[in-house]
């Protein structure tokens, strides 16, 4: 196992373990898991054909700005599907 393996490892108990222990409320994790699931359709088919932002924008601003873009693309898609079926 590498240093990095480990790092990582590491990283993901102490998280894990902070969130466990401790009443965490966020509202960005809260939306996340709001439309998790139309982010999770969506994310893959756009970054598999349309990954264009990563090439010109740094990895950190580059990531942000697609959270950005899936969150409100899911947020759109909610309000549509639950739109759609209320008629």
């Amino acid at each position: 196992m590498t240093a990095e393996q480990l790092s990582s490892i590491v990283t993901m108990l102490v998280l894990i373990a902070a969130f466990l222990l401790k009443n965490v409320h966020s509202e960005a994790l809260v939306i996340f898991g709001k439309y998790s699931y139309e982010i999770y359709l969506l994310h893959w088919p756009i970054m598999y054909r349309h990954d264009f932002i990563y090439k010109y924008l740094p990895a950190s601003l580059g990531t942000l700005l697609y959270l950005l873009i899936f969150v409100a693309v899911g947020f759109v898609l909610n309000k549509f599907v639950k739109k759609l079926i209320r008629g």
